[in-house]
């Protein structure tokens, strides 16, 4: 079956709110990156049925960026990260404000600090507010 054509039958059980197979689950994350917009697509058409076009704002504050001591594989911060991500120590209490403030400004409906939960907790903890 052509990719488009499954992905139909894919998205027309998430119209009917059908779960996917775990083969069906499978067959989407091992596409090609050729089938990625035909995924995005299918994937449209189920979030326009029951979202619209509404999208939700949230802001991030990276509090410390780029010196994280876990090793998690996923993560750009991580320690020992090869990606060209900005590193910087922690944010004084000020500039965190003023971007989370800037957030706000801009629309954000909920603002979170990152690294949650972290080993130097601030007096806005918890780490994301609504």
């Amino acid at each position: 079956m052509a990719t488009m054509e499954w992905l139909d039958v894919l998205a027309a059980k998430a119209l009917d709110r059908e779960l996917p197979t775990r083969d069906e689950a499978l067959a989407v994350l091992a596409g090609s990156d050729d089938d990625l917009l035909d995924v995005v697509a299918a994937a449209f058409r189920v979030r326009q049925r029951y979202f619209g076009r509404r999208v939700k704002l949230n802001f991030l504050v990276n509090v410390k960026s780029g010196m994280c001591p876990e090793d998690c594989f996923y993560c750009s911060q991580r320690l020992g990260s090869g990606a060209g991500v900005l590193k910087y120590a922690w944010l004084r209490p000020e500039e965190v404000l003023a971007s989370a403030e800037a957030g706000v400004t801009a629309g954000a409906k909920r603002v979170c600090r990152s690294p949650a939960a972290a080993a130097r907790p601030t007096a806005t903890s918890p780490a994301c507010r609504r």
